[in-house]
């Protein structure tokens, strides 16, 4: 496997997690917004209103940036899974030319089948 394909999916896999907790922590928050209004019981009294539309955004919006870095690593990790295939495609469609070399006395190519140069008559074995 090569390195880029390997960085690729790591860099995937780390991403995934980061914005899974993420959307968990502002996911959890924003249940328990909705809870505490819902009850209204004495521990959602302390401070008033403005204090649940201020927990409300700040959990939305790490909800919502928990979510769009989830959505990132889901992409790099699936470019990463896409390159890990390409090589074997690619390396399929090459032909396999013939090996050639040079003669040691006058320079030409010559196949790697001869025994003798084409050019100067030297012999290759």
């Amino acid at each position: 496997m090569r390195q880029a394909t390997l960085l690729l999916i790591m860099i995937g896999a780390i991403t995934v997690a980061v914005g899974l907790v993420l959307g968990a922590a502002g996911g959890a928050g924003e249940y328990g917004w909705y809870q505490c209004v819902a009850s209204s019981g004495p521990a959602c009294t302390a401070s008033g209103n403005t204090q649940y539309y201020t927990v409300f955004l700040v959990n939305n919006d790490l909800l919502n940036v928990g979510l769009s870095v989830l959505l990132i690593g889901v992409l790099v990790l699936l470019a990463g899974i896409v390159t890990m295939y390409m090589p074997a495609s690619i390396q399929a469609s090459i032909p396999v030319a013939n090996p050639v070399k040079l003669c040691p006395k006058c320079g030409a190519q010559v196949e790697d089948s001869h025994k003798f140069c084409g050019a100067c008559g030297n012999n290759l074995a």
